[in-house]
């Protein structure tokens, strides 16, 4: 026997366009959720990228804030090293110049370069001059002090000569003041070697 459809109510229809609308709707607010889940995590995630990107520039400013700190800095001893090495090198010459009088030799004296004087104009940068160059410039000029002095000494030993007393009273005297520019030249320096004199 066959079996008869039950007829449905319109009602019944009704209420089964509802329930599947309603759950098409939820299906739907489900996904949008999920998309909008997930853009907020790739905001996330951009918003963390850019603040890693901040803070490294930031770090890379203040390293080269402290860079330009430095390299200015080493610039301001530089200059005074620039000035310092000039003075002396300007007593040097004055030694020499007094040297080569009382000698009577020709000593070669060079000019101080522009570029010491306005170093601003160097072509390349300038590196601390090390502290052997003093001390051989030193033991060069307390070459030719020594020698003043041995012939000062030997003209007071050899007094009986006249002749050859009086003019080498006067090399004494430019000796002891160019000693004396050393010294204000050269203060640490000569100070072991004034010691050792006295001894």
């Amino acid at each position: 026997m066959a079996s008869k459809k039950l007829p449905t109510s319109p009602g019944s229809d009704c209420d089964e366009r509802k329930r599947k609308r309603k759950l098409s709707n939820r299906e739907s607010a489900r996904r949008s959720r999920m998309k909008k889940q997930q853009r907020l995590d790739e905001l996330n995630g951009e918003e963390g990228r850019i603040k890693e990107e901040n803070k490294k520039l930031i770090q890379m400013i203040d390293a080269t804030t402290n860079l330009h700190l430095d390299v200015a800095s080493n610039n301001n001893v530089l200059r005074a090293q620039i000035s310092e090495l000039t003075d002396r090198l300007k007593s040097l010459n004055s030694v020499l110049q007094i040297a080569s009088e009382v000698s009577g030799l020709m000593i070669d004296i060079p000019d101080i370069p522009d570029t010491l004087l306005e170093p601003w104009q160097l072509p390349c940068p300038i590196q601390s001059a090390p502290a052997s160059v003093d001390m051989i410039i030193l033991a060069v000029v307390l070459q030719w002090i020594g020698f003043l002095l041995l012939v000062a000494a030997l003209s007071s030993s050899t007094s009986s000569h006249a002749a050859l007393h009086s003019p080498l009273t006067g090399s004494s005297e430019q000796a002891s003041c160019a000693f004396l520019m050393l010294s204000s030249t050269f203060p640490d320096s000569l100070s072991g070697t004034a010691a050792a004199g006295r001894m």
